[in-house]
């Protein structure tokens, strides 16, 4: 069965830079949901794309892997919340461990 999904951000800023931000947030989420698809993924590759389009310009994919196919650069340079405890929570611990 083949199902399609759409999940649409849309955004009117003056700060380029606020554009930017929103573009490598969209991309980080993008890889984590293609990381998560292929795992549960069936005989058939699941297909992950990232657009971002503008009226002015027009539709361009946004890319989910730099060029030495690593993690993108957004998830890459990304730190954890400054209130975000880092330690893995037993009941998350317990779940992989559990077979």
């Amino acid at each position: 069965m083949n199902r399609k999904w759409v999940i649409e951000v849309v955004a009117d800023m003056r700060d380029k830079g606020k554009i930017d931000t929103i573009t490598k947030l969209v991309c980080r989420q993008a890889a984590h949901l293609q990381a998560a698809v292929y795992l549960i993924a069936d005989e058939q590759k699941p297909q992950v794309a990232a657009y971002s389009d503008d009226f002015f310009a027009g539709r361009s994919e946004l890319a989910l892997m730099i060029e030495n196919d690593s993690y993108p650069e957004a998830a890459v340079t990304a730190e954890p919340p400054a209130d975000s405890d880092d330690e893995i929570s037993d009941e998350l611990m317990d779940a992989f461990t559990k077979k």
